[in-house]
């Protein structure tokens, strides 16, 4: 969009959604839900039953909206710093 990159979405095997991401530029505009929609559809081609992320906070409130559920609460110490994401789960 306006010859900027407006988002990206990528798949590991067939169910781990590994990246969703969109450009703070482009944010409210659709992306995430487009990019969600594709990915989903691909997850599903590939035979999978499930598909699983690993998501931040911020994050959590718009997989939950497309009906994930959490399964678990990650803390991970990165050089002593304490990141958390979420494991969330989506049946498809």
């Amino acid at each position: 969009m306006e010859e900027q990159i407006a988002g990206f979405a990528a798949l590991e095997g067939p169910d781990y959604l590994d990246f969703l991401y969109v450009n703070p530029n482009h944010q409210k505009a659709g992306v995430a839900a487009l990019l969600f929609a594709e990915t989903l559809q691909e997850a599903k081609a590939r035979g999978a039953q499930e598909l699983r992320s690993d998501v931040s906070i911020t994050a959590k409130p718009f997989f939950l909206s497309k009906g994930f559920k959490e399964v678990q609460k990650n803390v991970n110490i990165k050089e002593g710093v304490e990141l958390v994401n979420y494991l969330i789960v989506l049946e498809i």
